[in-house]
């Protein structure tokens, strides 16, 4: 266990280069800003690892649920700001990102949840999976005995407007389109459905427009 102050150590940034339900890029750059040293955590070497490490953070490629991941990723780190896109391994990942935060010593961790928790209890839950993966991450942190402030935002308007723009562009839908889908599927079909989402409607309007194409092009609309 390293002996350094903490301002020499760098902060931990978990899920810095996700692009969806997430703002660790954001959170990396603003850090970097400031001067702080920051290691950022990322599934895979990409566009947007690279653009990290330009930034000057220290890249680490690894899984929040994997226990060798989290050792590299964690140790020698003085704080951790710990976020996660929706996942089924959500409380997984946080076990595992508690349980080795405590054994190298870190001092403080960051946890972004959501609004939905502070309606819910021992006694007060909700149909969401999802909502319910994070109030018991929450009581892990809390049993774990490390310093946890927790952020329960209701969203960012990043979220709102800039990522189902981006999204919208590379899948060819409207952003409105990419909200409304997403907002829907949940509705209809709970943690399945935002998974699903947008997949199936890119499907849907790529086929659409073909069959605008066809009938443009057919003799029942030159007729």
């Amino acid at each position: 266990m390293t002996t350094q102050p903490a301002h020499d150590r760098p902060i931990l940034v978990t899920g810095a280069g996700g692009a969806i339900g997430g703002i660790g890029r954001n959170v990396t750059a603003q850090l970097l800003e400031k001067g702080y040293k920051v290691r950022a955590l990322v599934r895979k070497e990409d566009d947007r690892a690279d653009e990290l490490r330009r930034l000057g953070a220290e890249v680490v490629v690894g899984d929040l649920t994997d226990l060798a991941s989290m050792h590299r990723a964690i140790e020698g780190c003085s704080r951790i700001y710990f976020g996660m896109s929706v996942s089924a391994a959500y409380l997984e990942a946080t076990v595992n990102v508690a349980a080795v935060a405590r054994h190298h010593g870190v001092e403080a961790i960051v946890n972004m949840s959501q609004m939905t928790v502070t309606e819910m209890s021992i006694t007060e839950t909700t149909d969401s999976p999802q909502h319910k993966l994070h109030w018991l991450a929450e009581q892990v942190l809390q049993w774990s005995g490390l310093p946890v402030v927790t952020v329960r935002p209701t969203a960012f308007l990043e979220s709102f407007f800039l990522t189902p723009r981006f999204v919208g562009e590379r899948i060819g839908l409207h952003p409105l389109a990419v909200i409304f889908a997403l907002l829907a599927f949940g509705q209809l079909f709970g943690f399945c459905g935002v998974l699903l989402a947008l997949p199936v409607s890119a499907i849907l309007a790529t086929a659409l427009r073909e069959l605008r194409r066809r009938y443009l092009a057919s003799a029942l609309y030159e007729s």
